[in-house]
C-alpha cells in the first residue's frame, strides 16, 4: 500500500501524540498518586491532632501511666482514631516507650524502641512522619507482632504538640491499609486516561482536519496537473490553495503549462 505524504504525516503525528500520551500518562500518574497521599497525610493528621487535644490533656501525657490517662488514651484509641482499615495504632512518649496500643498489641505496652528511627524523626521535627511498605516488612519489624497480609501499609507518624508548647508530648503512630487509598487512585487513573484519550483524539482529528485541506487536497491537485501535463492535455488551469510553498509550486507548474500550451501561447 502507497502512503501519500498526508498519510504519512498522519502517522508521525499519531506516533508522536502517542508518546506524548505516554509520557504526560506517567508524569501525571505520579502526580495524582503524590497528591493523593498529601490529602491522605493531611487528613489523618487533621484527625489525630484534632481529636487528641480535644479527648485528653496535657497531664495525661506527662502521667501517662495513671487510670485516668489510660481511660482517656482508651477512649482515643477504640472510639475515635481506630477505623476499619487501621491495622495498628500505637501512642509513643518521648522515650521511644509504647504508653498506649489498639487491643491488638497490648504485648508492646511499656516496651521501648530506641530504634526506631520514624518515631524518634517525628519527635524531632515536630512534623508528621510518612511512610509506605509491603505487609511482608511490616510483620518483620520488632514492634509488630502479626503479619497482617494486606498488601501495602502507610505508616502514619503525627506529633501532639499541645497550645503554648514548642516539643511534642507523645507520637500517635497509624498503620493503615492502602487498599482505599489504592481504590482511589485507581479510579481516578482511569478518569484521567478516558480524558487523555479523548482529548488526543480531538486533537488528532483536528489536525487531520488541517492536513486534509492544507496539505493533501493541494498536493493531489498538482498531482493530478502534472498527470495532465505528462499527457500532452494543457486545456485546465492550476489554481494555487494558499500564499505558501505548495502555492508557490502550484504557480509554477501553471505557468509552465501556459508555457508549452501552443494554444494558449497564442493568445
Amino acid at each position: 500500500m502507497r502512503l501519500n505524504l498526508a498519510n504519512k504525516i498522519s502517522l508521525f503525528l499519531i506516533a508522536f501524540i502517542a508518546a506524548v500520551g505516554v509520557a504526560l500518562f506517567f508524569t501525571t500518574n505520579r502526580m495524582i498518586e503524590n497528591n493523593l497521599i498529601m490529602f491522605l497525610k493531611i487528613q489523618q493528621e487533621t484527625h489525630v491532632v484534632g481529636h487528641t487535644l480535644h479527648e485528653t490533656t496535657h497531664e495525661n501525657w506527662l502521667n501517662p501511666k495513671t487510670v485516668s490517662a489510660k481511660e482517656k488514651f482508651n477512649d482515643l484509641v477504640e472510639e475515635v482514631l481506630f477505623f476499619p482499615d487501621t491495622l495498628r495504632i500505637k501512642i509513643w512518649s518521648p522515650e521511644l516507650e509504647v504508653l498506649f496500643t489498639d487491643p491488638g498489641a497490648e504485648g508492646l505496652m511499656g516496651k521501648r524502641f530506641p530504634e526506631n528511627e520514624s518515631v524518634k524523626r517525628a519527635f524531632q521535627t515536630g512534623q508528621t512522619g510518612f511512610e509506605r511498605e509491603e505487609a511482608e516488612e511490616f510483620a518483620g519489624k520488632p514492634e509488630h507482632i502479626y503479619d497482617l497480609g494486606l498488601g501495602e501499609v502507610f505508616e502514619i507518624y503525627v506529633p501532639i504538640v499541645f497550645p503554648g508548647r514548642d516539643k511534642p508530648v507523645g507520637v500517635v503512630e497509624i498503620y493503615q491499609s492502602a487498599r482505599i487509598f489504592n481504590l482511589l487512585f485507581a479510579d481516578t487513573a482511569r478518569f484521567f486516561i478516558l480524558i487523555l484519550a479523548a482529548g488526543f483524539l480531538i486533537l488528532f482529528f483536528v489536525f487531520a482536519v488541517i492536513l486534509q485541506y492544507l496539505v493533501h487536497r493541494p498536493l493531489a491537485s498538482l498531482g493530478e496537473g502534472t498527470g495532465k501535463i505528462a499527457k500532452g492535455d494543457f486545456d485546465f488551469e492550476i489554481k494555487p490553495f494558499a500564499k505558501d510553498e505548495i502555492g508557490h509550486l502550484a504557480e509554477n507548474l501553471d505557468f509552465m503549462r501556459r508555457a508549452r500550451n501552443p494554444i494558449g501561447s497564442c493568445f
